[in-house]
């Protein structure tokens, strides 16, 4: 900014400016010098800079995707004299990383076998309406497609609900199923076989090593059986109904156990 006589930093600690037409009409400060203070100083505070014009200040504002330059008067339009860039690596459509493959298929597997149980929420529908511009899981031409569920009428707990669980069980996996469905806020402390944490603090809670076990923060229940827990669940936070897919007794339990076995 030597044009101008004087340093960015002391522009900046005097935190007098006039608005960019004004510099370029009073004392021709280059746009490198604007860029410069635009960077340095994202935001200052409005004064009236004392020069022979009719400015009345100058606004700079640190946004997300661009820094911009608002000229408070009149004659000069607000306009973008710098926009931020991705300095990240460049976007890439999705692939399995080497050696997961395998994973990944297994842990998919479980939705295979279940029927996608767990992957929706309680009356869940999808239809197509007018694309009103905002966020959809899919467009086609003018049309988006809008998801619905009832979940947003079904009472939601207000203190947390702690479920006492591990991967490997059948019956645990019903129970997280209905979790999925009721879209409820859950703390799941795992307890498998011969953990040290939470296993021994189940026990000491409800008087024996069985699992799921749950604990409702907001109505004192404390319970053991999938069954009753998942009936449970959904007269408390759902509406009474429980899927067909959770409680055909034997059936769902074997294929639950089927979905964890490549697991």
């Amino acid at each position: 900014c030597h044009q101008h006589q004087t340093s960015v930093s002391t522009l900046l600690s005097a935190q007098v400016f006039c608005s960019t037409g004004a510099w370029r009409a009073c004392a021709q400060l280059p746009t490198a010098c604007i860029l410069a203070i635009a960077q340095l100083q994202p935001m200052v505070p409005i004064a009236t800079a004392s020069c022979n014009c009719s400015a009345r200040g100058l606004n700079l504002q640190n946004r997300s995707s661009q820094t911009v330059v608002r000229a408070m008067f009149s004659d000069t339009k607000a306009t973008p004299i710098a926009e931020y860039k991705n300095a990240g690596p460049e976007p890439k459509r999705f692939t399995v990383a080497n050696g997961q493959l395998a994973n990944v298929a297994a842990a998919s597997f479980a939705a295979l076998a279940r029927f996608g149980t767990g992957g929706f929420a309680s009356g869940y529908k999808s239809q197509l309406v007018p694309n009103d511009g905002k966020y959809a899981v899919a467009s086609i031409g003018s049309r988006k497609v809008s998801e619905t569920s009832k979940v947003s009428t079904f009472k939601r707990p207000v203190k947390s609900i702690d479920l006492y669980e591990f991967t490997g069980c059948p019956f645990c996996k019903k129970v997280r199923e209905a979790v999925s469905i009721l879209d409820l806020d859950v703390t799941v402390y795992p307890s498998p076989k011969g953990g040290k944490v939470w296993r021994p603090k189940a026990v000491e809670m409800g008087g024996k090593a069985q699992f799921p076990f749950i604990v409702d923060n907001n109505t004192g229940k404390q319970m053991y059986e999938s069954d009753d827990i998942i009936k449970y669940l959904f007269q408390d936070y759902g509406d009474g109904q429980v899927p067909l897919a959770l409680r055909l007794g034997f059936a769902t339990a074997l294929t639950c156990g089927l979905a964890l076995a490549p697991r």
